[in-house]
């Protein structure tokens, strides 16, 4: 790998290699160059062999746009987000990622870019590693975890403040008002301020 880089970030198998404002470029394990900085943005790293990247474009009114697209470990593209009439994309997790439509609703698609859960929501958050459960506001101004198929499991008490995630399970924590406490699997805790820093 070129040592031209201002900064570089190892997420799981793949090594993120930057340069100041020109884009970024990603390594394999064995060393090849994926993106050959055909891309400007890459968010995150491969989920669920995915990696979502985003390529500028100035209109003519001289505006930057960002289209975004999910290419597999061999840079193909596998879904064209604006062409399937998507937003605002996220990286996947557990199998799906978060758009929104052109009103403004969140809802998440599957690996082949199909709508698996329909835009109800009015914000989204990724899936849980290990409950694979996901936050969502709801159109009530409620929250709750959802499962995989869209279906509420627990509706969380009061408005959001803050949260906290883990890759170690049940280590998450989802802080709503009065200090009430919930790990990823939608467990209320007891409040600890430590759990949140």
């Amino acid at each position: 790998m070129p040592i031209a880089y201002a900064q570089l970030e190892v997420q799981g198998d793949y090594i993120i290699a930057g340069k100041d404002g020109s884009g970024d470029d990603i390594y394999n394990e064995s060393g090849k160059n994926i993106t050959q900085r055909k891309y400007d943005d890459i968010k995150g790293t491969f989920n669920d062999g995915l990696l979502l990247v985003g390529k500028r474009h100035t209109s003519q009114e001289g505006y930057i746009n960002t289209k975004y697209y999910y290419i597999d470990t061999q840079c193909q593209v596998k879904i064209d987000v604006a062409a399937k009439g998507y937003k605002d994309p996220e990286a996947f997790s557990a199998g799906l990622a978060i758009v929104k439509n052109n009103e403004g609703d969140y809802g998440y698609i599957n690996t082949k870019g199909a709508l698996a859960i329909p835009f109800q929501y009015q914000y989204a958050w990724y899936f849980y590693p290990t409950s694979r459960l996901a936050r969502v506001k709801l159109k009530d101004n409620t929250y709750a975890l959802i499962d995989k198929n869209g279906n509420i499991v627990k509706k969380l008490p009061g408005s959001f403040v803050k949260s906290k995630s883990s890759s170690a399970d049940r280590a998450s924590r989802i802080l709503m008002q009065d200090e009430r406490s919930f790990n990823e699997y939608g467990e209320e805790l007891e409040y600890n301020s430590n759990d949140y820093w």
